[in-house]
């Protein structure tokens, strides 16, 4: 009887493991909109908080990982914003607003060259809204 029990167990975990893993893209999302609420809101544990879960249910989600440099950012750990926002650039190179929050980061951790290329980049981008201040952003940074 016990080997039996053993066996259905076995089987049963081979199951799970070959089926997909549930979607925890939408919670990952609201775990996102959360954290920025609570940033914005000044309750910085909150919001870390808020951004880990996300980053736990979706760890290789551009949305996510821009959720946690963004955070890093607020919070002035630029070191560890510049990871995070890289990989989502990486990940989403066609969106202006990644590209422009990565070169915050690389203008605020020291790599001001890098920075100012990425920032005159946006301010050639017809599609992106922020122009001009990109145009800023490079100037600012070129002085630090």
């Amino acid at each position: 009887m016990r080997i039996i029990i053993v066996m259905a167990c076995a089987i049963g975990l081979a199951a799970c493991a070959s089926h997909p893993k549930q979607d925890h893209l939408p919670a990952a999302k609201m775990n996102i909109k959360l954290g920025y609420a609570y940033l914005a809101r000044g309750q910085v544990e909150r919001a870390e908080l808020k951004f880990n879960t996300a980053l736990n249910l979706a760890p290789n989600n551009a949305l996510v990982l821009k959720g946690m440099g963004d955070y890093y950012l607020q919070t002035d750990r630029f070191w560890l914003a510049k990871g995070f926002l890289a990989r989502a650039y990486q990940l989403v190179p066609s969106n202006p607003e990644y590209k422009n929050n990565y070169a915050v980061a690389l203008c605020r951790s020291g790599e001001a060259q890098k920075a100012v290329s990425l920032f005159k980049q946006l301010s050639r981008n017809p599609q992106y809204p922020g122009r001009s201040h990109a145009w800023e952003n490079a100037l600012l940074c070129e002085k630090r």
